[in-house]
């Protein structure tokens, strides 16, 4: 975990929180973390089962946008397409009605009914220009496992978590993570 919690009920929600990210993280094709309001780590970021969304976004800290700066501009969800059909969104965990974390992810297959030649062609491009070490037919696999998501999904799916979060900020130590 990025966060070090010295009490034993603080390390125990962040475990629970962690369990659900990864859920969540499966569900929705995404890396995802939970964010504090510098932008640092509070969870280590869960990846999708089908490791789409860990290849294209692999660094440990990219979810494709600046988080640091979405604190200082955004008190709304923020979604931002990336290499095309994917897409990277902040969601904000607020306590009190100031934001005090936020839900960050990188990685869904957005909104794109067309899953033939097209979705294909797009992925083969971005396999290409990240060099990626895994053959093409094997990363073409994972696209087609992967979940294709809605914007409503992305709002409610991370919109839970980041309540989640909240509530357990309110009621728990976890509080002195964020």
């Amino acid at each position: 975990m990025s966060k070090n919690l010295s009490s034993k009920e603080g390390q125990w929600f962040l475990k629970k929180l962690t369990t659900t990210q990864k859920e969540i993280a499966s569900s929705l094709g995404a890396k995802i973390a939970v964010v504090d309001a510098q932008g640092q780590l509070v969870t280590d970021p869960s990846y999708s089962t089908d490791g789409l969304d860990k290849l294209i976004f692999s660094d440990k800290a990219d979810f494709g946008f600046d988080i640091k700066n979405l604190f200082e501009s955004q008190n709304d969800s923020y979604f931002q397409e990336k290499e095309g059909l994917l897409v990277s969104f902040w969601i904000p965990v607020k306590k009190d009605g100031q934001i005090v974390g936020a839900v960050v992810g990188a990685g869904s297959i957005y909104d794109f009914a067309d899953s033939g030649q097209k979705l294909k062609q797009h992925f083969l491009t971005i396999h290409d220009e990240k060099g990626l070490e895994i053959k093409e037919d094997k990363f073409l696999q994972k696209v087609d496992l992967a979940p294709k998501v809605s914007k409503l999904d992305i709002i409610k799916k991370g919109g839970e978590l980041a309540e989640l979060t909240s509530n357990l900020i309110k009621e728990t130590d976890l509080k002195k993570a964020f």
